[in-house]
C-alpha cells in the first residue's frame, strides 16, 4: 500500500494505491487525521486501490461520520467509493445500508 497526501489551501487529497488491508490500517488512520487537522475539504481518491477490506472500509466509514460532526467535507472517488457513500448520507449521522449486506461491523450489528 502506498499514499501521497498534498495539500492545496483548504483542501486536502489523499491518494491511496494498492492494498488497503488491516495490515496498513495504522498509517491509513494516521493520514486521515493529518488531513481531517489541517484541512476542512478532503479528496479520498481509490482509483489506484487494489482491495479494500472491512476494517478500512469501517475506518473510512468512521472517518465520514466525524467529518460530519466537524463541519468537514469528504469526497471519494474510485474504488469502494459507491458502497461507501450507500453508507451515510448527508441528512443523517447513521449508516443507511442494510446491515445483511454491509461489509462493516458496527454498533449496529
Amino acid at each position: 500500500m502506498n499514499f501521497g497526501f498534498e495539500k492545496n489551501g483548504d483542501i486536502g487529497v489523499i491518494s491511496f494505491e494498492g492494498d488497503l488491508s488491516s495490515r496498513h490500517i495504522d498509517d491509513i488512520r494516521s493520514v486521515l487525521l493529518l488531513s481531517m487537522s489541517s484541512t476542512n475539504r478532503i479528496v479520498l481518491r481509490l482509483d489506484d486501490a487494489t482491495n479494500v477490506d472491512s476494517s478500512c472500509m469501517q475506518m473510512f466509514c468512521r472517518t465520514i461520520r466525524a467529518s460530519k460532526k466537524l463541519f468537514k467535507t469528504i469526497i471519494m472517488t474510485g474504488g469502494r467509493s459507491r458502497e461507501l457513500s450507500l453508507m451515510t448520507d448527508d441528512n443523517i449521522s447513521d449508516c443507511r445500508m442494510e446491515c445483511s449486506s454491509c461489509p462493516v461491523e458496527c454498533v449496529r450489528v
